[in-house]
């Protein structure tokens, strides 16, 4: 008798809140979520699954609780984040006041779809249980719901990149006091200070993980005080937040667990670095990037023993980076790229206790860094990405660089390094995508059947020399080459027909050199961008071109021909030269639908018979110069020999 009164009010229980439990599933729970569905706009069929009695075992992305069978969790997240299927895959229309009846529901995930710029519902301020919510890159605006600030129990949101109205202070998050994570990266449709000060901040306690990147925080002059009161924070991101100050000292450090700081893109601060980062013992990562800081890297920099990644480029420094820098034995990643800095490059990278063997990226580009490549560069095996360019290096290249097997970038273009690159160059550099040795004295001596073990996108050998003078037959291979310069490289043959047939070829710069022969009779099912070839030995007709070109350089040729007959269709053209041939006959009327044109000349020598009046009248505002040096023309061509300058009027 006792247990059938139980069973009674069991089923009195459950009949009063509307649940029936059936396989798994609280059948009003299984309704809202339908009712949900039915507002949701699916094209890419993520929600297909959702049918039949069991919506927590065979509803994709719907988790519910093992021990009572409530809906917990809606990973909604749209997985496709490539923007060429991301759209297909996107959810889209309205979120329905149904999933109201989750009242057990503690995380909410609707980031990568896209919600048309609706606002956010006021209602998702009453689910309760939330602890997770995260609504970014899904196309909400409007004003973010006040509603919010009832989720007592949440621990992270994320609003990221979306288009919503500035308020100031958000008082939406005041009451937050569980929050430890918050993102709000360009959160706001304004570009303008969205937020006058951060004294809001510092009631949510609890917080760990803080990103206000490209948050217009320019009139919040509070910013590193409040943060001091964040003493649990280990995360904070302020990029790109039009910061204008930042005090170089405070008297207490109160955030020493701090483990992750991005302030770059910032400034200019015009002042030396802080000294209160040197108490950050505890961070793994760095960026101070692009923010105008001067003066020397203090010796306090080798504090930092816990550093993995270092940021500090395109600021102002001066001197060399110090020998502290030697007691980082955990650095992965270093970025000092214009910076400003000098020295023998050998005593930076071969620290005496610790070396770098696990640094994956070394870019120490665009500096005053000396010496040889000798000795220290085979020792970091680790390297995938190594940017020495445009520093006073010298000497020979060692083969050895031929064992780094995960290089993915080596740059070392713009210096002063000399001798043979030969095929132990590249032993083993399978994985390399990006070569740039141009502008240095060295000679690339490799065997005519030579066979990369690489498939480089982006071959950058401008001003080295090819021994013998002849075409590279390596490239033959070379499957994903996108940008290709070959200048003054000696070059004496023709281009093999095979050279055409690359599929992803957009950029080709071989000028100054002795190439002989024609251009293919057609290029127009290339998807070539620009093609230079200035200083050349090319004869025959400018070919078919596609209409994605942008800079076609065929002067200092012998190419000739009707002026310009096969460019009809290109319409992203920007820069036109070919001066110094032997093109001839009338300017066509289509130039003037030419409307991006910015330079067209200087035009040498052309024989024109014929010009059309229209162009008298309309030449394209969007020529940034047309220069006439030395024209034969007839009385109909006078107006152009008065067009030494057309300057582009403002936009």
């Amino acid at each position: 008798m006792q247990y059938r009164v139980l069973a009674l009010l069991l089923s009195v229980w459950l009949l009063g809140h509307h649940c029936i439990l059936t396989s798994g599933c609280f059948e009003i729970e299984r309704e809202a979520l339908l009712t949900f569905k039915a507002g949701i706009i699916d094209t890419g069929g993520r929600l297909s699954s959702w049918a039949g009695r069991d919506c927590c075992s065979t509803w994709k992305e719907v988790v519910c609780d093992n021990n009572t069978g409530h809906v917990v969790k809606l990973n909604l997240r749209n997985n496709y984040m490539s923007y060429s299927n991301r759209s297909d895959y996107s959810l889209r229309g309205e979120i329905n006041s149904s999933l109201l009846v989750l009242s057990h529901l503690s995380r909410l995930d609707l980031s990568w779809n896209d919600f048309g710029g609706i606002s956010i519902p006021k209602f998702i301020g009453s689910l309760k249980s939330l602890m997770h919510l995260d609504l970014s890159f899904s196309n909400f605006s409007g004003e973010v719901p006040e509603q919010l600030d009832n989720l007592s129990n949440l621990r992270y949101l994320d609003l990221s990149y979306s288009n919503f109205v500035c308020t100031t202070p958000p008082a939406q998050l005041n009451n937050l006091s569980r929050l430890h994570t918050l993102h709000l990266t360009a959160a706001f449709a304004s570009n303008g200070p969205c937020v006058d000060n951060l004294s809001w901040l510092s009631q949510l306690s609890s917080m760990r993980v803080l990103d206000l990147s490209m948050l217009n925080l320019s009139n919040a002059t509070d910013w590193l005080e409040v943060v001091n009161t964040l003493h649990s924070l280990t995360d904070l991101s302020l990029l790109g937040c039009s910061l204008t100050k930042i005090p170089t000292s405070l008297s207490y450090v109160n955030f020493t667990s701090l483990k992750f700081l991005d302030i770059g893109s910032n400034g200019p601060f015009n002042t030396t670095l802080p000294t209160w980062l040197w108490n950050l013992t505890e961070l793994s990562y760095l960026d101070l990037g692009y923010s105008g800081f001067h003066g020397k890297i203090p010796d306090s920099l080798g504090n930092l023993t816990s550093l993995n990644a270092l940021y500090l480029e395109s600021n102002n420094f001066e001197g060399s980076i110090p020998t502290s820098i030697q007691n980082m034995c955990n650095l992965v990643s270093i970025n000092l790229i214009s910076v400003g800095i000098g020295g023998d490059i050998a005593e930076l990278v071969r620290p005496s206790h610790c070396p770098w063997k696990n640094m994956e990226e070394l870019m120490l580009g665009n500096n005053k860094f000396h010496g040889s490549l000798f000795g220290w560069l085979e020792e970091i095996k680790s390297l995938d990405t190594l940017d020495l360019s445009n520093n006073s290096l010298a000497g020979p290249i060692p083969s050895g660089i031929g064992r780094l097997s995960n290089l993915l970038w080596l740059d070392l273009s713009y210096n002063s390094l000399q001798g043979v690159i030969s095929e132990a160059h590249f032993a083993n550099l399978s994985k390399l995508k990006i070569l740039s040795l141009e502008s240095n004295s060295l000679i690339i001596d490799v065997d005519n059947k030579w066979i990369p073990p690489f498939q480089l996108g982006d071959i950058m050998l401008g001003s080295c020399q090819f021994s013998p003078p002849l075409f590279p037959a390596w490239l033959r291979g070379q499957m994903q080459i996108f940008s290709l310069n070959l200048s003054n490289t000696g070059i004496t043959d023709t281009i093999p027909e095979w050279f055409w047939n690359s599929p992803y070829c957009s950029n080709v710069d071989l000028s100054h050199n002795q190439i002989r022969g024609k251009l293919p009779m057609s290029l127009q099912f290339t998807i070539l961008e620009d093609l230079i070839f200035r200083s050349n030995k090319l004869e025959g007709p400018i070919p078919s071109l596609p209409n994605t070109l942008r800079t076609l350089d065929l002067s200092n040729n012998s190419i000739s021909g009707p002026f310009l007959s096969p460019i009809s269709n290109m319409s992203q053209l920007r820069y036109l030269l070919l001066s110094s041939n032997q093109i001839n006959g009338s300017i066509p009327s289509y130039i003037c639908k030419l409307k991006y044109l910015e330079s067209a000349g200087p035009i040498k020598q052309l024989f024109i018979r014929r010009t059309p009046s229209m162009l008298e009248q309309f030449i394209p505002f969007s020529f940034g110069f047309v220069e006439q040096q030395s024209c034969r023309r007839n009385s109909s061509f006078n107006w152009f020999a008065e067009l030494a300058h057309i300057i582009a009027p403002q936009q």
